[in-house]
């Protein structure tokens, strides 16, 4: 089994960054994403894919993630924290594995929700994936 690993570690947010969930006012943004869409490429049908999504909490209050989920079994999605207090970050890392798929372009969606918005905060993860040889 070839086992493909791509990871993508930001340490820093820099200006800019897409806003995603936004506070109960409306107003202001509370979580900042770098990223919400990530192409893993043309990958082998047997590969397992991981990538991180960083974020940024930027109110004043401590947000909760509630849950984060997968609309399919072939994604696995690990919060490492929970809580994150006003001006920390955090991350969601994603494995995608698509050993069980059929070969040809996917397209997968992760739903986060937190106790900043009643909007889901969605991740969405592209690519192809060869046909064995």
């Amino acid at each position: 089994m070839i086992a493909v690993v791509l990871s993508l570690l930001l340490v820093l947010l820099p200006p800019g960054v897409n806003t995603l969930a936004e506070g109960q006012d409306g107003d202001k943004p509370v979580l900042q994403f770098r990223e919400t869409d990530y192409s893993f490429g043309t990958v082998p049908r047997d590969s397992v894919l991981v990538h991180t999504f960083r974020f940024r909490n930027v109110a004043d209050t401590t947000v909760c993630i509630l849950s984060a989920a997968s609309t399919c079994p072939c994604v696995q999605v690990e919060v490492p924290e929970t809580e994150i207090a006003a001006g920390g970050e955090g991350c969601i890392t994603v494995t995608y594995t698509g050993q069980n798929n059929k070969p040809g372009k996917f397209q997968q969606l992760v739903r986060i929700y937190t106790s900043a918005t009643g909007k889901s905060i969605n991740l969405h993860l592209f690519g192809t994936l060869q046909k064995n040889e």
